[in-house]
């Protein structure tokens, strides 16, 4: 009797390491899951960047080619512009003062 007690003392202490071990690798395994996750997080959150800056010169692009083939609405541009130019120099002549 006090033999099969020894024993089964002893296949639970090797139950207990194999447990172990498997919880050490799967810790290590979990880590390294971790840390790709951020790179991939940092990678998506770049390329979404890259997107909006593509998006705006994409907009960009439009209004400058439609008005290369319009002149009338190269003019308003033009003078949409200047308006925005007299705007800006009224504000910073405000902020002079």
């Amino acid at each position: 009797m006090e033999k099969t007690i020894v024993q089964q003392l002893n296949a639970i202490k090797q139950k207990l390491e194999r447990f172990s071990k498997k919880m050490q690798q799967l810790t290590g395994e979990n880590q390294q899951l971790k840390e790709r996750l951020a790179v991939v997080l940092q990678q998506k959150a770049e390329l979404q960047q890259q997107l909006e800056v593509l998006e705006s010169q994409k907009k960009i692009l439009k209004i400058a080619k439609g008005l290369e083939h319009d002149p009338k609405a190269k003019q308003e541009a033009k003078l949409k512009v200047n308006e925005f130019i007299k705007e800006i120099d009224k504000c910073i002549a405000l902020l002079q003062d």
